[in-house]
C-alpha cells in the first residue's frame, strides 16, 4: 500500500471480515429472512387493505390474516435487531485485532519511528473509530443492497412487469448521482484526515512541551490552538457541507423514481387496467426497493472516512504473519549477563522530509564494560542513534553489531530482555510507588524490590511519606519531583540488571544532592554492564570513559573526556579531525 489507491485499499479493508466470517454470515441470514418478512408483510397489508375496505369483509373474519402480519412485523423487527446487532460486534472484533496490531507494531516495528506521538494517538483513537463505520454499516448495507432490492425486483417484475421495468431503470440512477459526487468527497475526507492528525500532533506536542513554555514565560499558545482548530474546523464543514447535499441528491432522486413508479400505477388504476390490491402492493414495496440504495450511498461516507485513515493504517501496520526466523543464523547472545560492545559501522540516517541526514557515515566503536557519554548541541543525532540502538528504527545504511551479533538480526523480544532504557522523563502509571518500581520486573521479591529501593537512595525520602512505598504517585506520577522520579527510575534499572543500559540526561533537572546520588548511583550500575549515556553537563560527562562528541550527525571529536572537552573548541569544524572509516 505505497500509494492511495482507492481499489486497493478498499480490498485491503474488505479482507479484515473474514475475522468475524461467522457474525457477518448470521447477519446475512437475518438480512435475508428480514427481506422475505419485508415481502410477507406488504403482501398481508395489501390483502387485508383490499378486503376491509373495498371488497367489505369483516375484520373478525380477517383475523388470521391481521395475526400473521403482527408475527411478520415482530419477526422483521427482531431480524433487524439481530443484523445490527451482529454488524456491531463484528466491527468490534475487527477493531479490536486492528488496534492490538496497531499498538503491538509501535513497539516491534522500526518503520513506527516516523510516526509523531500525535499522529499515532490519532491512528489509534480517532483512525480506528472510523472503521466502526466501515464494518459495522458499511459492509452489512453493502450486502442489503445485494439482496432486498433484486428479492423486490423478482416479485415485483412477476406480478407487474412494467413497475419492475422502472425499477430496473431508475434504481441505478442512485449509484449513479453516488459515483458523481464521490470524488469530490473523497479529497475532502482525505483532506480532514489529514488536518486532523497536524492537529493532533500540534496539541500533544503543546502539551507535553507546557511545563517548559511555562518556565519561559510563553505558555499563552491560544492563538495558535485556535488557528489549528478553525482549520480543522472549516474542512471538516466542507465535508459535511457536500454531505449534506449528497444526501439531498440521493433523497431526491429516490422521491422522483418513486413519484414516476406511483403515476404510473395510478394511470393504469384509473384506465381499469391494474387491480388494486397489485397495485397497492408494489406501491408498499417502491420505497422499500429504493431505501438500501439511499442508505448505501449514506454510509458511503463512513467507508471515505475509513479509507482516508486506512491509507496511513494499512502503511503502518506490521506484516500479521511475519517470515520464520533463519534458526541456522539466529543470535548467540550469551547466556549469562556480561558488558557487550556495540559497533557502529558506517551508520546513516535521514528522517523523512528532512533536508539533511540525521547521522551521517558515522563509524565508532562502544567497548564492553564502559561509561560512555554521546554530547554535542541539539539536533546533532545522539537521540536518533540511541534509538538506533533501541531498535525503535533501522539505519538507512551501515550496520549496527551488540556483541558480535547483527543489531538487525536480534529479535525484539530477545532485545529487550538486554537493555534497559532510563529516559529523560520516565513513565509512570497511577498507583503505588512500590508497584511503579516493580514494574520493570515481575517475577521479584519484595526483599529485591526493597534492596532497588535502598540502592537508589529512597529510604529517607520514604520514611516522611505516612503510607511509605505504598504511598500513590498519582496519575503520570504528577506528585513526584524531578529527583523522585530520577530515583524510581534508576531503582527499575537495578532490578533488570540488564548487560547495557542506556541513559538520557540522568542528572537533568535534578537538585546538587540529587545530582550527587544519581552521579553514584550511575557508577555503582556500570559495574559489569555497558553504559551510553546522553548528556550535556560537564559533570556527567567527566564521568564517562570515552566521550563522543557528534555535530550535524558526524563524530567531531572522540576520545577521553578531558581531552575532548579540552580540545572540543578546536576541533569541532575542521573536516581533518573527524575520524573516518
Amino acid at each position: 500500500m505505497s500509494e492511495p489507491d482507492t481499489k486497493a485499499l478498499h480490498q485491503w479493508l474488505t479482507r479484515f471480515r473474514s475475522l468475524a466470517s461467522g457474525l457477518y454470515a448470521a447477519g446475512s441470514i437475518a438480512e435475508v429472512f428480514s427481506s422475505g418478512l419485508l415481502i410477507a408483510q406488504a403482501t398481508l397489508t395489501a390483502h387485508i387493505i383490499n378486503a376491509a375496505f373495498l371488497a367489505g369483509m369483516p375484520l373478525p373474519s380477517l383475523a388470521p390474516e391481521l395475526a400473521l402480519l403482527a408475527v411478520a412485523t415482530v419477526a422483521r423487527s427482531l431480524c433487524t435487531g439481530f443484523l445490527r446487532d451482529r454488524s456491531l460486534q463484528a466491527a468490534l472484533v475487527i477493531k479490536g485485532h486492528l488496534r492490538t496490531r496497531l499498538l503491538s507494531g509501535w513497539l516491534d516495528c522500526p518503520r513506527f519511528s516516523a510516526l509523531s506521538n500525535g499522529e499515532m494517538t490519532t491512528l489509534a483513537s480517532e483512525g480506528l473509530d472510523r472503521m466502526e463505520g466501515f464494518f459495522g454499516r458499511y459492509l452489512p448495507q453493502k450486502f442489503s443492497l445485494m439482496v432486498r432490492p433484486l428479492l423486490i425486483v423478482a416479485v415485483v417484475l412477476r406480478l407487474d412487469p412494467w413497475s419492475g421495468l422502472l425499477l430496473l431503470v431508475t434504481g441505478p440512477l442512485i449509484p449513479v448521482f453516488m459515483w458523481l459526487i464521490g470524488d469530490a468527497t473523497r479529497r475532502q475526507s482525505d483532506r480532514q484526515w489529514t488536518q486532523l492528525q497536524r492537529m493532533g500532533g500540534h496539541l500533544l506536542d503543546l502539551i507535553r512541551g507546557l511545563p517548559t513554555l511555562i518556565d519561559l514565560g510563553v505558555s499563552d499558545r491560544a492563538g495558535e490552538v485556535r488557528e489549528v482548530s478553525e482549520r480543522y474546523r472549516m474542512v471538516t464543514m466542507s465535508v459535511l457541507r457536500t454531505a449534506f447535499l449528497s444526501g439531498m441528491v440521493l433523497e431526491l432522486a429516490a422521491s422522483l423514481s418513486t413519484a414516476v413508479v406511483a403515476v404510473s400505477i395510478g394511470v393504469r388504476l384509473i384506465e381499469g387496467t391494474m387491480l388494486f390490491e397489485p397495485a397497492l402492493f408494489v406501491l408498499i414495496l417502491t420505497p422499500e426497493f429504493y431505501l438500501p440504495l439511499r442508505q448505501f450511498g449514506a454510509e458511503r461516507h463512513a467507508a471515505m472516512d475509513a479509507e482516508a485513515s486506512g491509507y496511513f493504517l494499512g502503511k503502518e501496520l506490521p506484516e500479521e504473519t511475519p517470515a520464520p526466523a533463519d534458526t541456522s543464523e539466529a543470535p548467540s547472545l550469551p547466556a549469562v549477563p556480561g558488558a557487550l560492545a556495540i559497533e557502529i559501522d558506517s551508520v546513516s540516517y535521514q528522517y523523512p522530509q528532512r533536508q539533511q541526514p540525521a547521522l551521517d557515515n558515522l563509524c565508532l566503536t562502544l567497548a564492553a564494560g564502559q561509561i560512555h557519554v554521546l554530547a554535542g548541541p541539539s539536533g546533532a543525532g545522539k537521540s536518533t542513534l540511541m534509538r538506533l540502538l533501541m531498535k525503535q528504527m533501522e539505519p538507512d545504511r551501515g550496520t549496527l553489531t551488540v556483541g558480535g551479533n547483527r543489531l538487525s538480526d536480534v529479535p525484539m523480544n530477545h532485545w529487550r530482555e538486554w537493555v534497559t532504557w532510563v529516559p529523560q522523563a520516565p513513565a509512570f502509571f497511577s498507583g503505588s510507588i512500590e508497584s511503579n518500581v516493580r514494574m520493570a520486573c515481575r517475577e521479584v521479591t519484595d526483599r529485591q524490590v526493597a534492596e532497588a529501593m535502598r540502592f537508589a537512595d529512597m529510604e529517607d525520602w520514604l520514611a516522611t511519606l505516612p503510607k511509605g512505598a505504598a504511598t500513590p504517585v498519582g496519575e503520570a506520577g504528577m506528585k513526584l519531583s524531578g529527583g523522585q522520579r530520577q530515583r524510581i527510575a534508576l531503582a527499575r534499572a537495578y532490578l533488570r540488571q540488564t548487560p547495557l543500559l542506556f541513559l538520557d540526561e540522568p542528572e537533568s533537572g535534578l537538585d546538587p544532592r540529587s545530582e550527587q546520588m544519581m552521579s553514584r548511583a550511575v557508577r555503582a550500575l556500570s559495574a559489569g554492564k555497558t553504559l551510553v549515556v546522553i548528556a550535556h553537563r560537564y559533570h556527567t560527562m567527566l564521568q564517562a570513559d570515552t566521550l563522543t562528541w557528534l555535530e550535524a550527525g558526524k563524530i567531531a571529536a572522540h576520545g577521553n573526556p578531558q581531552a575532548v572537552l579540552q580540545a572540543r573548541n578546536m576541533v569541532v569544524g575542521q573536516q581533518g579531525a573527524r575520524p573516518s572509516c
